[in-house]
């Protein structure tokens, strides 16, 4: 008695509470995908990358500090003798060699310095190339949410793919359904020798007919399964049902595109940045001004003639023209604006290519909606034909292959209108793939 009771509170309890195996949204296992994706973890290492090459740029144009120094000895050094100096030795009551030696640098000399060094002006070169760091690193981000969108297509594209197969599987069923009630009543007909052998095997025969079918459909939906559970690790299903988000009309569509797709945005970044680094090349044929402050210890020092270490300073403006490197700064300039005009015709192409293609979508979307209010109504006048020809048969006023094309043909036009359903939800996916919305389920 007590076990009976335990038992009634279990089944109580799954009855009242929650599900024991929820099902996920689809947008989770978008998520998923994500997360998983080698390629997008690949493109996002390409944004940090982006980002130190910018901070690195930066730090280039801040004052540097510099640590240096040299040790050398030289076989003979700079002296002076008696005889350069005639009026020192004319002072002296001795008589002094010519050649005597009054002054001589060190042999062993050495120079240690510790030096800071500001730009003050480097042509814009520096500001410029910071500035096209920058913007490279906006367009590896944007390139990742081409990354993201595309696969995000994929998985809600897969799973579309797959509730298609599953009303095709469906259909197979219920007119298997239908085909084996037929098929008892022929039997039925045949035993009061109403029907005709050739009725019961042609009833057969479709049968296998559709089960063959089914184990097509079985076996896409297989296919279908691995290469979902490939792209975000969840079965298909655990999913829930789902639809795709709704669509703006045309012309929002095709200004919602060209304001904010990624991929535009992305050529548009690197346009930009091809134009920065021309204008950078170009600062490098400019002069460069540098301001410089230097502490040295040496031997000598400032005197050439000091033969102890000595501490000095070291200060003023550093200058340079460049020459011989204009013209290859020039190159370098042509070459960044071939590289803008490459970016720009490749910008122009996709956005050529995606409008036509948006176009094309949502007028594919139309005819799906038509086709699927006319199936609706085939689907209906068919479920009427089949109820008519099974009592015209019934009667034997119909042959058995009139009544079984019936049942086809209302199992096809129910398929159809399923089929159509999850169509035009897989026409909505691919149209909001190409507005760049990656994640737009319900």
């Amino acid at each position: 008695m007590v076990n009976k009771k335990l038992c009634l509170l279990f089944i109580g309890f799954i009855a009242l509470g929650p599900p024991l195996f929820a099902k996920i949204p689809l947008r989770d296992a978008v998520s998923q995908a994500l997360r998983r994706s080698r390629e997008i973890g690949a493109q996002k290492l390409n944004v940090e990358a982006a980002e130190i090459r910018a901070n690195e740029a930066k730090a280039r144009q801040s004052f540097s500090l510099d640590l240096g120094g040299t040790i050398g000895y030289a076989s003979d050094s700079p002296h002076v003798t008696a005889s350069d100096m005639p009026w020192v030795v004319s002072r002296l009551d001795e008589t002094v060699p010519s050649d005597l030696i009054l002054l001589s640098t060190p042999r062993v000399m050495y120079d240690f310095r510790l030096g800071l060094i500001l730009p003050v002006y480097k042509g814009g070169g520096i500001r410029r190339a910071i500035e096209a760091e920058e913007i490279a690193n906006r367009a590896e981000a944007e390139m990742t949410r081409v990354l993201e969108t595309k696969l995000s297509a994929e998985v809600m594209t897969s799973y579309f793919h797959y509730r298609v197969l599953l009303s095709r599987k469906e259909s197979a069923e219920l007119q298997l359904q239908s085909l084996n009630s037929h098929l008892l009543k022929v039997e039925k007909l045949f035993d009061a020798e109403l029907a005709r052998k050739t009725d019961v095997l042609e009833t057969r025969l479709k049968i296998e007919e559709v089960r063959l079918s089914s184990l097509d459909v079985d076996q896409a939906i297989a296919e279908e399964k691995v290469r979902f559970r490939d792209l975000c690790g969840i079965s298909l299903e655990e999913i829930e049902d789902s639809r795709a988000g709704a669509t703006p009309d045309l012309e929002a569509a095709l200004a919602s595109f060209r304001s904010s797709h990624p991929l535009l945005r992305y050529y548009d970044r690197k346009m930009e940045q091809a134009e920065a680094l021309r204008q950078a090349s170009a600062g490098a044929e400019r002069p460069r001004v540098a301001a410089f402050a230097q502490l040295h210890l040496g031997r000598p020092g400032i005197s050439l003639f000091n033969k102890t270490a000595g501490l000095y300073v070291l200060g003023g403006l550093d200058i340079e023209f460049p020459l011989l490197g204009a013209k290859k700064s020039g190159t370098e300039t042509a070459l960044a604006g071939v590289e803008k005009q490459k970016v720009g015709n490749r910008r122009g192409e996709f956005l050529e290519t995606a409008e036509r293609d948006l176009r094309l979508l949502y007028e594919i979307k139309a005819a799906l909606e038509a086709k699927a209010a006319g199936a609706d109504r085939l689907a209906a006048a068919a479920e009427e034909d089949v109820r008519l020809k099974t009592r015209l048969f019934e009667e034997s006023q119909i042959p058995n292959l009139d009544c079984l094309s019936a049942m086809s043909q209302l199992e096809r036009y129910r398929a159809m209108k399923l089929d159509l359903g999850f169509q035009i939800e897989a026409v909505k996916v691919r149209i909001l793939a190409l507005l760049g919305a990656e994640k737009e389920t319900s």
